[in-house]
């Protein structure tokens, strides 16, 4: 009993997302207890653990129903942001970044860099097989961070393939990986 309370505390550390629907499979109703009460990652905290499940909830919330290439595609284009002078230093800052609402410091609808994050629906993960598989796939390219290929070539947005924003047509398009367009600036 006191490995499972320690793996299924090491589990919620480490992969948390900010909410697991009560309706997962029932097998894992022990985790969704001590992963509910831990909450989001902090945007302050830029341990591992901390970077990969930002990165988690960013693949999972942006490309759960992609392949795994449409999922290397989103972490490159956290990756390079945190790279790129134009955005913050931190994947838990760039999966983050967004205009705030003042006193209550909650996400305004619809003004952050990726849409999961502030369009007014629950952040629940309702597939926990996906979600744990994105946990690995990130916890792996944070451990190799150094060695990556970026399959994107430097894409810093992209969008879904059925609409085409305003800001698409000032950048170069890099690759087209399943329903996503990536781009990188027009330099």
């Amino acid at each position: 009993m006191k490995f499972l309370f320690k793996s299924l505390l090491i589990f919620c550390t480490l992969l948390s997302a900010p909410l697991i629907k009560a309706d997962t499979e029932p097998e894992n109703a022990p985790c969704l207890l001590f992963c509910n009460l831990i909450g989001a990652p902090s945007l302050k905290d830029n341990t591992k653990p901390n970077k990969i499940r930002c990165l988690t909830d960013n693949i999972y919330f942006e490309a759960r129903n992609q392949s795994t290439a449409g999922q290397l595609a989103v972490a490159d284009v956290t990756f390079n942001r945190a790279a790129s002078e134009r955005f913050p230093n931190s994947i838990c800052e760039v999966v983050f970044q967004g205009l705030t609402h003042e006193e209550t410091g909650r996400p305004l609808k619809n003004k952050c860099q990726f849409s999961w994050y502030c369009d007014d629906k629950p952040d629940s993960i309702g597939n926990l097989t996906v979600y744990f598989k994105i946990s690995h796939l990130s916890k792996t390219l944070i451990n190799s961070i150094n060695e990556r290929v970026d399959i994107t070539d430097g894409a810093t947005h992209y969008h879904h393939q059925s609409i085409s924003p305003a800001w698409s047509k000032s950048m170069t398009e890099t690759v087209r990986i399943d329903e996503h367009v990536f781009y990188k600036d027009s330099k």
